[in-house]
């Protein structure tokens, strides 16, 4: 399966070097991450949202524009697939209490309901 981030490389939307972290994951400036476990040190917050605006190769990080317009400069542990995530698709139980722009759903009907049952 392609990484997420395919479809906007492919429409010039991310842009310089790739980093690859150890767990697999590759990073390019304009790819949207998210924060998967709180860091107290880096005053992240687990859901909390942002853009990629640079990466250093040199020393393993990221310059993270968080969505509240703070920068976090993210490296080694940060990185891990338990602490980042590509953020272009998310829950609606990551979701709670953000506010947001725009909005795509996908609903399906599971087996014996529908949208109209209680």
């Amino acid at each position: 399966m392609p990484w997420p981030g395919t479809g906007w490389r492919s429409r010039g939307r991310l842009s310089g070097p790739e980093l690859t972290v150890p767990d697999g994951g590759a990073y390019r400036a304009g790819d949207q991450v998210i924060i998967l476990a709180p860091d107290h040190q880096a005053a992240l917050v687990t859901s909390q949202r942002g853009t990629v605006e640079a990466v250093d190769s040199t020393n393993g990080s990221l310059q993270v524009g968080l969505d509240d317009g703070r920068k976090a400069t993210l490296a080694g542990g940060q990185l891990g697939s338990d602490r980042l995530g590509y953020g272009y698709a998310t829950t609606v139980h990551r979701s709670q209490g953000a506010t947001i722009d725009r909005v795509t759903s996908w609903l399906t009907a599971a087996a014996g309901s529908s949208p109209t049952s209680p």
